[in-house]
């Protein structure tokens, strides 16, 4: 083969043949560079010429004075652009135009640049966009300016001066960086902001009167206020879509407030008739307090079906009510049960401690669960958290009508007698917890105050506190060491198998000793 380059008539052709192809590669570049901006809808640069002996003739020193004359040329336009743009614009075109001559010639490819080409292209659509985007930023900063002044009609002709220029810009620069429909649509949803800003002027003060009517227990005129300014809410949604006031979330919160509003007698009703069924049980007026429940739960079921929204029922109520008229059939026996078992403290006649720890047969009645690792309906509850005991007494309380808690260590050592037996411990219990008032009660008359299982006490100080004290010990221990009374201190959290409690009931003054 290169004996044949070498011998052929032709060869001294060769490196002619070489440079019309590296030559026509470099122009194809340029053509294909134009084809591709044409289609994101970029000013097109002119398809390269078939070559001419115009463009055959451009020497090198020719070339070298016309790549000069670009550089001082693209220099002097980005120095004038914050001055005099049009200038600027003028000598980036005549830069852009020697360039592409350059890139369509027959010279060396040097002094051919596709690259700077596209860039100067891309400067001169920008430069020729300029004048529009900056009117553009104007009209949109009056608009603005006249909002922050509340000159709505000023407001309203600077923005729609801006939606036509914006218009214009996104039509005739389609496929530039400049033309921008969610511009647009936010210039749009202004506009539409504008109309709807009186109706959401009156809405916001529709509101705030039905806030102060609240405020003050005037209820009907609270849900008039509420209903005047969902009505406006509802239009600005409906007729002015596009404006950022238009929300289905002040809609909704209007609505809970009107409900909250129209709903305050019935709920005023089921507060009334809490009040008297907790007075009723305190009295032991069990059958009596039956039909109060009753009548407060319709009442409740009346508002979850009318008012669902409504924020005007205390939640704790509604959560008592539901826990009593639930164990409604069993409020007389429950009393019953817990009352048989109480006895004063020695010194404290208005406090009233459960005789035996918590049995597991009240538990369960009490709470619907039993979590003791020892099960047995007669065996004290175990494996129970101090915050467990919490929710015991709060719903045992509920049932008895007055405050329920956990004895102190004060009561807890008031109630033990001198000489206190300790009748299961380690040595005597078997592994186990026994039945309560299985062993004989101390001259107070409690049970197992030392030993069977442990007893959760209320802490000296209320707060976040982590640990919580337990007393007397458990079947765990030796009697020896039950015979120290001791106290010690476990996580509120702590499931134990050793550790029970009992409760105190403080007695009601309808109530006698």
């Amino acid at each position: 083969m290169l004996d044949w380059l070498r011998t052929h008539p032709l060869r001294r052709m060769l490196p002619l043949v070489f440079l019309l192809a590296v030559t026509g590669l470099i122009g194809a570049g340029a053509y294909w560079l134009a084809v591709h901006m044409e289609k994101r809808g970029r000013k097109t640069l002119p398809a390269p010429a078939a070559a001419t002996a115009a463009q055959i003739a451009i020497d090198a020193r020719q070339a070298d004075e016309m790549v000069q004359r670009i550089v001082a040329l693209e220099r002097a336009g980005e120095a004038a652009v914050a001055e005099n743009p049009a200038a600027a614009l003028e000598k980036m075109r005549e830069a852009l135009q020697l360039q592409h001559e350059l890139n369509v010639s027959q010279i060396d490819s040097r002094h051919k640049s596709v690259v700077r080409e596209a860039r100067l292209s891309q400067r001169v659509e920008a430069l020729a966009i300029e004048p529009l985007r900056l009117a553009v930023v104007r009209a949109l900063g009056e608009a603005r300016a006249a909002v922050a002044a509340r000159r709505w009609d000023d407001a309203r002709l600077a923005y729609n001066r801006a939606h036509l220029l914006q218009e214009q810009l996104n039509r005739e620069h389609t496929g530039s960086s400049y033309a921008d429909a969610q511009a647009l649509n936010g210039i749009e949803e202004e506009i539409a902001t504008l109309d709807a800003t009186d109706r959401a002027a009156a809405a916001t003060e529709d509101e705030r009167l039905g806030d102060a009517a609240t405020a003050g227990g005037n209820w009907l005129a609270a849900a008039a206020a509420y209903t005047r300014a969902q009505t406006l809410q509802r239009e600005i949604n409906e007729k002015f879509s596009r404006s950022h006031l238009a929300t289905a979330g002040r809609l909704d919160a209007l609505e809970a407030k009107r409900q909250t509003a129209q709903s305050a007698a019935s709920t005023t009703l089921v507060e009334q008739l809490e009040r008297e069924a907790s007075g009723l049980l305190r009295r032991r007026q069990v059958p009596a307090a039956q039909e109060k429940i009753a009548a407060a739960t319709a009442v409740l079921e009346h508002l979850a079906t009318t008012y669902p929204l409504s924020r005007r029922l205390d939640p704790a109520v509604k959560l008592k009510l539901d826990y009593l008229q639930s164990h409604r059939a069993d409020l007389a026996a429950l009393q019953g049960q817990v009352y048989a078992l109480l006895r004063a403290v020695p010194g404290r006649p208005e406090t009233l401690l459960l005789q035996t720890e918590v049995p597991q047969s009240l538990y369960a009645q009490v709470m619907n669960a039993n979590p003791s690792r020892h099960a047995g309906p007669t065996l004290p509850v175990d494996s129970v958290s101090w915050l467990e005991t919490q929710e015991f007494c709060q719903r045992l309380g509920w049932v008895l009508g007055t405050a329920v808690r956990l004895p102190t260590e004060d009561e807890w050592r008031a109630a033990l007698a001198a000489g206190e037996p300790a009748a299961w411990s380690a040595e005597t219990s078997g592994g186990g917890s026994r039945e309560v008032a299985l062993s004989p009660a101390n001259a107070n008359g409690f049970h197992d105050l030392l030993g069977n299982v442990a007893e959760w006490l209320q802490p000296r100080t209320t707060g976040p506190a982590q640990t919580a004290p337990v007393a007397g010990g458990s079947f765990l221990d030796a009697a020896e060491a039950l015979r120290a009374r001791p106290i010690t201190l476990f996580e509120r959290g702590e499931h134990l198998r050793h550790v029970g409690f009992r409760v105190v009931v403080e007695r009601p003054a309808e109530i006698a000793p």
